[in-house]
């Protein structure tokens, strides 16, 4: 029987611990079959010893690599050699040595002082809770909070005093080192997407909320379903952009159009009203509490 190596087929005489990058090779790109008991050139040698390798290969692969690796025995040519099926993993990660280290789409310090924040200055007086919106491009914090009139959200990127909702929680949270300094959280969290080639996050407070959005990249993403018969008077990357939100979140407020879009909030009623009197989107309840739906040769979505 002949055997030839290839992108997803590796073959090694003995094995060595080393061996454990080309695991992982396989399993950050299409997966693949790695022997041992094969020499490079495709003869089969046989293992000796097999029952050791057997009991240490799936621990070591997935306590090392973090991976779940199926190590079997094959019988080829009368003689038996090991087996390491690697499938494709859908989460990317890399390795210094034999250490795991995920890489992430979006910077781990930041995400966790948005967490942070959250807990420290929500007002656990409202009803609401903290949302963690996640989509294909974007990831949403919303949490109930009450502002300090000295730190409006205006100065969430700006140099700014600390004025923490809970002081208790927020001294807690600095004693266990979790808070390095008071002020910064909100410019960290900018500087930490800015350092990883994001773009900045957005802030937002609207209906006693707090909102932060993250963003995988600039490039924007626009829906294959939006409706042919966009005004014609209304730029359409803006048109597409308002449906594609409203696709997305059709509890979407206004600020947070007009923020996305870089225009003024009576340009996003107008644009909303356009839309509305073209029958593309229909307002579902109030202001406060409604939501969105877009239409679709006269149904609802």
């Amino acid at each position: 029987m002949n055997f030839i190596e290839s992108q997803t087929i590796e073959f090694k005489r003995i094995w060595k611990d080393s061996y454990l990058k080309t695991i992982c090779a396989f399993a950050n790109s299409d997966g693949g079959k790695f022997y041992v008991g094969i020499e490079d050139d495709g003869s089969v040698t046989g293992v000796e010893n097999i029952k050791s390798l057997l009991e240490v290969l799936p621990n070591k692969i997935n306590n090392r690599l973090g991976l779940l690796a199926d190590v079997s025995l094959k019988n080829i040519n009368n003689e038996t050699v090991i087996e390491i099926s690697v499938n494709k993993t859908f989460a990317p990660v890399s390795y210094e040595g034999l250490h795991r280290i995920e890489t992430l789409e979006y910077p781990y310090e930041a995400v966790r002082e948005a967490v942070i924040n959250a807990l420290i200055h929500r007002d656990y007086s409202d009803t609401t809770v903290l949302q963690i919106r996640v989509y294909d491009h974007k990831i949403v914090f919303s949490n109930g909070a009450t502002l300090s009139p000295e730190v409006p959200i205006e100065k969430f990127k700006l140099k700014h005093i600390s004025k923490p909702f809970n002081p208790i929680i927020a001294n807690i949270f600095y004693k266990a080192g979790f808070v390095e300094s008071w002020g910064k959280g909100t410019n960290n969290i900018v500087d930490e997407c800015l350092k990883m080639g994001l773009p900045e996050p957005e802030y937002d407070y609207e209906l006693h909320a707090v909102q932060i959005t993250f963003h995988k990249s600039k490039q924007e993403n626009v829906p294959e379903n939006v409706p042919e018969n966009v005004p014609e008077n209304v730029p359409e990357k803006r048109m597409s952009t308002i449906i594609e939100m409203i696709s997305e979140e059709n509890r979407v407020t206004i600020n947070e159009l007009s923020e996305k879009l870089k225009v003024d909030t009576k340009t996003i009623k107008r644009d909303l009203a356009k839309l509305k009197d073209q029958g593309i989107i229909e307002r579902v309840g109030p202001d406060k509490g409604g939501h969105w739906v877009i239409i679709n040769n006269g149904m609802k979505k």
